[in-house]
């Protein structure tokens, strides 16, 4: 390809998930983590002492451990590729 680039997965693309966050489980966690990041912002975010952001995100990742399938997320890296390849590349919802 011009430029020297070239697409991660080969040059065929029909099997690719169009939503790369369908299967890489970091980016789900990412959401997890981000979500409730932005709900507990503090309103002049500047001023936050390192001290407090550690505690907020230790409170976060307290909250994803308990509410969040984070053990179901780890383990289901394989069935996430299968359903990618058995729907053709279409979305798999997670």
């Amino acid at each position: 390809m011009e430029g020297g680039f070239r697409p991660f997965a080969g040059d065929f693309a029909a099997e690719q998930p169009p939503d790369i966050p369908d299967v890489l489980a970091h980016e789900t966690a990412i959401s997890w983590v981000k979500l409730r990041e932005s709900k507990t912002k503090p309103a002049r975010p500047w001023e936050e002492s390192r001290e407090a952001f550690t505690v907020r995100i230790r409170g976060i990742a307290q909250e994803v451990n308990a509410q969040c399938d984070v053990e179901g997320l780890c383990r289901g890296f394989v069935k996430r590729l299968e359903q990618v390849v058995d729907m053709k590349g279409g979305r798999t919802g997670h």
